[in-house]
């Protein structure tokens, strides 16, 4: 049973990702992981500079 929820969370998630940026992209589930991680990784960066500048502005 585990695993079958695995499953449902992946297609979820992918469901939830083609509706964030729905262009048609080839590579199926590794290319949209890696195109998550990145996003992911921009969206940490902005949030960790704008709290370093309101910290060094305190």
């Amino acid at each position: 049973m585990d695993i079958l929820a695995w499953i449902v969370l992946g297609l979820l998630a992918g469901a939830i990702a083609k509706a964030i940026d729905p262009q048609a992209r080839g590579g199926g589930l590794v290319s949209t992981q890696f195109y998550l991680e990145s996003l992911d990784t921009r969206i940490k960066s902005r949030v960790i500079a704008v709290a370093a500048i309101n910290i060094s502005a305190s």
